[in-house]
This record gives structure tokens, sequence and C-alpha cells, in this order.
């Protein structure tokens, strides 16, 4: 049963991602940025091996492409489409399961949960957007272009459906790596390599503002003091990502084959780091290397023993004097910032004391925010995240989503435990815990780029790990994560029959300045309104525009049957009474038509008012 189950959303998962693939390719994007995906994707089939590395190094720079050729559609969905391709790719070529993997039920789960989370909620806010439309023509718009909007990144699906990429990227990571260690540290070192890329770019930025100054030198030194730069959307989640990769990439430092690499990109990638201007990332770095000086010292003896707390010694001075110095206005003073993310942990307690079992929705601490906390909100807050990525996800997917992201990170830090043996191992499990640690003072996956990075690692450490026993509370996991998504639908339809749908419509205009003392909506031949369905009847005043067709005959439709028929005619207001059947809705959507009407008659024909509740 397990097997089937995994083998079923092992096929949803590819199909989606088909589909999400193939609408790139038909949306209006720089034919650069539909070819290297599209090449990837090939190489990934023939050898998936070499299609992780390829995106592994590749994903990071290809969103700075993006910018360059002004791509309307960012960068986030560029790196999301290599991601799609190597996993597409490699799910195809590797269908056979081999052995178990550590994250396979786990990252189920989690993907599980966010997509019920964003059924539950993406819906009723489609149906705002486009109202009317059937669920087949609300996935027929998104996947003509909607999806790749900017604009989208922000809403549930789009978190949820990067989140099951990112997860995903992990297992085939895991799996390829599982039958080849050595593929291990070539994938740290395409990392490491591409996220140089990204610093980069930042430093260019930098130094070719400098040299547009009198004096570049000391311009560089100014900006270097003053100015956050990435070509991240966060610049905070660009701080953990770099401070992550610095530190998986110095456990390759020993591998002669690669050193200069290793150690032409990693001062680069320091370099990024302190541009992103990330206190919080700073500290955990700072935390992360002495957490392993101190393992270091523990294990060895004699004169190593001395080094290694020489090096603790230096670490703990070189903190302090970045602690000490690093002031200057690209950063509000921390005592702020500290009072900020306590405010925000406020909120997000309220928030999912709202929705304790299964949050708010995923994406949806931004827009509802501003409803939790108290009316007294400091530092101007108004809409916020979290700035925590534990009570981010326990305010939007509740406690079911708190717990799986919590046996997630459980599983792979069991993961670590079992794997740490070498160098290598120890670098690169460090840098996924300070990537954790910045959890506490910041979001950074929300941003699909941060999470891509951190479960690719993620996947590269479990496969270095034994493989797991298939024990029961991994077929539990599996069928939590059947029931989770199960109630997503039950949700969406709960949500839809509460939802206020007052005064939305389709084909209809903003709100006019009043006319006779009613103020009022455009509308042409054809529009669509909600009206109360709970047996209430309403008045809905009409009236015919200045240039319709006089008399104008109206016809308000549910469905095939009528409801009311009207006949507009001069220049007076008539309030039409409806009284639509009661059903399991309180709003039902009334469509409108003007019967008679020549399709070149002038816009608009129809001046609607605002609806009016009557009594019985």
């Amino acid at each position: 049963m397990r097997a089937s189950i995994l083998g079923a959303f092992r096929v949803l998962g590819l199909a989606a991602g088909a589909a999400l693939f193939v609408s790139w390719q038909l949306t209006p994007v720089p034919i650069i940025l539909k070819v290297l995906p599209m090449g990837l994707l090939v190489l990934s089939l023939v050898r998936p091996s070499a299609g992780l590395l390829v995106m592994a190094g590749l994903g990071p720079v290809i969103g700075g492409l993006g910018v360059v050729l002004a791509s309307r559609f960012g960068a986030t969905h560029a790196f999301e489409q290599l991601v799609l391709a190597v996993v597409i790719g490699a799910g195809l070529r590797m269908w056979r399961a081999t052995v178990p993997l550590q994250l396979t039920e786990p990252a189920l789960l989690l993907a599980a949960v966010a997509v019920a989370s964003a059924i539950a909620v993406q819906p009723l806010m489609l149906l705002y957007q486009n109202p009317g439309a059937s669920t087949v023509e609300q996935f027929r718009i998104l996947l003509s272009g909607d999806y790749f909007d900017r604009g989208m990144i922000g809403q549930p699906l789009s978190f949820a459906v990067m989140t099951a990429e990112a997860l995903a990227i992990a297992v085939v990571a895991e799996r390829l790596v599982r039958e080849d260690h050595a593929l291990a540290p070539q994938v740290v070192r395409m990392t490491v390599v591409g996220h140089a890329g990204l610093a980069l770019i930042s430093i260019l930025r930098v130094t070719g503002a400098a040299l547009q100054t009198e004096h570049p030198l000391s311009s560089i030194v100014r900006l270097l003091r003053e100015v956050r730069v990435s070509t991240y959307a966060d610049v905070n989640a660009a701080g953990s990502v770099l401070a992550m990769v610095l530190l998986a990439g110095l456990g390759l430092v020993s591998d002669v084959r690669s050193r200069w690499l290793t150690l032409t990109a990693l001062p680069v990638i320091a370099v990024g780091l302190w541009l992103s201007g990330s206190r919080t990332a700073l500290v955990a770095l700072i935390l992360g290397v002495l957490g392993l000086s101190i393992l270091e010292a523990v294990q060895r003896r004699g004169r190593g023993r001395l080094l290694v707390v020489g090096a603790l010694a230096g670490a703990t001075a070189i903190g302090l004097w970045v602690g000490a110095s690093y002031r200057g206005p690209r950063n509000v003073a921390a005592s702020t910032a500290i009072g900020y993310r306590e405010f925000m942990s406020h909120v997000a307690v309220d928030m999912w004391r709202s929705a304790p079992v299964l949050g708010v929705g995923i994406g949806r601490f931004w827009v509802e925010s501003a409803k939790f906390g108290g009316p007294q909100r400091p530092y101007g807050i108004l809409n916020e995240n979290a700035h925590n990525n534990f009570l981010q996800a326990l305010a939007e997917e509740g406690l079911v989503g708190l717990i799986a992201l919590l046996v997630g990170l459980g599983t792979l830090f069991t993961a670590a435990f079992r794997a740490v043996t070498s160098t290598f191992t120890r670098f690169l499990s460090a840098g996924i815990v300070v990537f954790v640690l910045t959890w506490l003072g910041g979001h950074p996956l929300l941003l699909a780029e941060a999470g891509f990075a951190f479960w690719l690692l993620a996947g590269v450490l479990s496969g270095l790990a034994s493989p797991p026993s298939v024990g029961g509370w991994r077929k539990l996991l599996v069928l939590v994560a059947v029931a989770v998504l199960i109630t997503g639908p039950v949700r969406a339809d709960r949500a839809i029959r509460d939802a206020d749908f007052e005064y939305v419509g389709a084909g209809v205009s903003g709100w006019r300045s009043e006319l006779d003392g009613v103020r009022y909506r455009e509308a042409s031949a054809t529009f669509q309104l909600y009206l109360p369905s709970d047996g209430t009847p309403v008045t809905l005043p009409l009236r015919r525009a200045p240039d319709a067709p006089d008399p104008l005959v109206i016809t308000a439709r549910v469905g095939k049957q009528s409801v009311a028929e009207v006949r507009l005619a001069g220049s007076v207001w008539l309030n039409v009474r409806i009284q639509l059947p009661k059903v399991n809705r309180r709003f039902e959507l009334v469509n409108f038509t003007a019967t008679g009407v020549d399709s070149s008659a002038p816009s608009p024909l129809v001046l609607v008012g605002k609806t009016v509740v009557r009594s019985h």
C-alpha cells in the first residue's frame, strides 16, 4: 500500500511539473530562459547526476540573467524551471526504486501539507480575481501565464508548488548521492561556484557604482559600509543562503583536486554575504564556526588541540570585531530589529490561535497580519511576515505544518548524525545548521531560491547516511499525508460557502460618484454579480446608461434559471427586487444579460447601484 501511494504521488507530481514546464515554454520570456531548461531536461534524462550538477551551478545565477534580460517574470521562475527540468528528467529516468530514502516520507508529508493548504485558500482568492470562472477556466488562466507573473509569487499556490519542487529536488539529490557518494562533494562544489557567481553580481554592481564617482576606492569602502545588495528579492534570505554555502564550502578545502577553485570562490561568497547585510546570517555563521571549532578541539589531542583553540579564539575575536564595527545606515538599530521581531512573534501566535490545527493558509501571513497583534502597532507595522520561519509555518499551516517541518528537520539531522564521518560532512552539516539557525530571526524559506539551495544540500547530506529501515512511523507519515491532502478540497468548499462576496462582480467598473443620489458602477451588455443566497430578498438599483438603447431589457439568471427580467427606460433608477433560493452558501453568482442589443452598441449600457438587503 505504501509503495502504491508513493507511486501515485510520483505520477501526479511529474504530471504537474510537466504542465508547468510546458507552460513556461509557451510564456513570452527571453529565448535563452527557455533553451537552458530544455537542454537541462534532456541532459537529466540521459544522465541525471550531470543534470543535478548543472542545476546546482547555474540555478543561483540564472536569476541574475533574468534581471539583465529584463524578463517580466523575474528570477524565481527561471531557477524553478531548472529544478523542474532535473526533477522531471531524473524522475522519468530513475523510475524503479532501489533502496529506501531518508527524506521520501517526510518530504511527502511537508509537500502534502503545503499543497493542501494552498488548495484550501487559493480557489477563493481566484474567485475574487475572476468571478464566475469555473475550476477548469481558473487553471487555464493560471497555466496561460498568470502563474508566472511576479504577483503570483506571493500567492498560496506559488508557495505550495515551489515548496513541493524544493522537496522533490532533495529526494532526487539523496537518490543520486546514495548511488554514488562521490557525487556529494561535486554537488557542493558546484553550489559553491554558483553562489560565488550570485555574490559576484552584487560585487560588480557595487564596483560599477563606485567607478562612476570621482574617488572609486573611497566610494567602494563607503558603499561596503552603507549598501545592501543582492539579486535575491530578500537580502536577508540571500545572507542565510550564502552563510550556509560558505561554511559547507570550507569542507572542500582539503580536496587538493579543486582547492584552487574553492579558495577562489569562498572569498567572493564572503563578500557577497557582507553585502547582503544580514546580521542574523552573520551571527549564525559565527556560531557555526564556534561550534565546529569546539567539536574539533574535543576530538583532537596535543598540538592539534592547541591549533583548534587558537582558531577558536581567532574566530571569537573576529566575531566581536564585526559586532563592534557593524554600524551604519544600511541597518536599523539592533534594539529596533529585535523589538520588531518580538512584535511579529506576538502577531504570529495570535494568528495561530485563530486556526490552531491547519493554520490560516500558506502564503497568507502577510495579508492576514494586519488583523492581529492589537490596535497598537509599533514601528509603523501594518502587513509583514513573521521574521521567524518556525512561527510562520505555525501560523500559516497550524500545528500540522509545524510538526511536519520538525519531522523533516529531525529526519535530516538524524541522517546527518550518522553521515558525519569526515571533514566534508562536518562542514556540510554545520552549513545546514547555520541556515536553520537563521530561521529564528528571519524567513529565508519564503524565497524559493533559498529553499531550492537548502533542500538540495539537505538531500546531498541525507544521501551520505546509511539507508533507513521502512518502519511503521514512515508508513504512518504516508497515511497522514494522504489524510491532510484530502482536507484541502473540504476546507476550500467551506471557505467558498462562508465567503463574503458582497459587491464582487465581473464586467463592472469601479465605483463612480453619485448620480441622483445613487453610487453606481458601469456595465456592458453582459455582467455578473454575487447576491445573497440565504433566501433574503434584495433590491438592486439599475438604470439605462445615457447612450444605451431605449428601452433596455435586462435578464438575470442563476445557471439557466431566470430570477428577474426588467425593462429600463428613460433616465430613472429602477429598484429591482431579487430573491434567490436558499442554498448552502452565503452568495450566489447571478448573470445579467441585456437582450436584443446589437454587438456594436456603445458601452456602458447599464448603471448598477449598490445592493440593499430588504427585510422579508
